[in-house]
């Protein structure tokens, strides 16, 4: 099936897992109301789903893990994660790992310690960060660890004044890269 496909009528409070919920899907996914409660398992939820994802009004302000949640998302187009709130999670572990789609963060927020490693490793599709806020993110190890991206990744967005780790945070990365008002402390 390729046509939208709306999840807002899905009631998932006593879901324990979501993982691979839409694995091979080609679907465009409508999220408006659906929500992610917290210890919810969400690993490999888009994983080789080839469909538009539409995360505008989706609720995952309980969700405490997103490891490898698009990991392997396949969709070449624009994905905008800025509508999901993070402020209960406390990883994001390899999230988007070899994920295709051109991301965007305007309004995504990284919070205190929450394990950010690997969450761009191997992704492929350009990463806009602007209105990122990372102020509150106290490491970025790993964090674009072997990003596959050829073009440029503009770094200037993400405040790292609480950032204590950054090692290898560019190992084997393959974008350009941009510092201009990127500042370590």
């Amino acid at each position: 099936y390729t046509g939208t496909l709306d999840l807002s009528p899905m009631n998932m409070s006593s879901c324990a897992t979501m993982g691979e919920m839409f694995n091979n899907n080609k679907a465009q996914l409508t999220f408006n109301g659906f929500k992610i409660y917290a210890n919810t398992n969400v690993q490999y939820m888009f994983s080789t789903a080839y469909g538009s994802i539409d995360l505008t009004g989706i609720d995952t302000s309980e969700m405490t893990s997103a490891i490898d949640m698009f990991r392997n998302y396949y969709y070449t187009g624009a994905l905008d994660v800025g509508h999901m709130n993070m402020a209960s999670c406390t990883t994001m572990v390899e999230m988007f790992n070899n994920n295709k789609a051109q991301l965007t963060f305007n309004g995504f927020k990284i919070y205190a310690n929450t394990n950010v490693q690997y969450m761009f490793s191997t992704a492929q599709g350009s990463i806009d960060l602007t209105g990122i806020d990372t102020s509150e993110m106290t490491t970025a190890y790993n964090m674009f660890r072997k990003y596959s991206y050829t073009g440029t990744l503009d770094l200037s967005p993400m405040n790292m004044s609480s950032c204590a780790t950054m090692g290898e945070m560019f190992n084997n990365n393959k974008a350009q890269l941009t510092f201009n008002g990127f500042k370590i402390y």
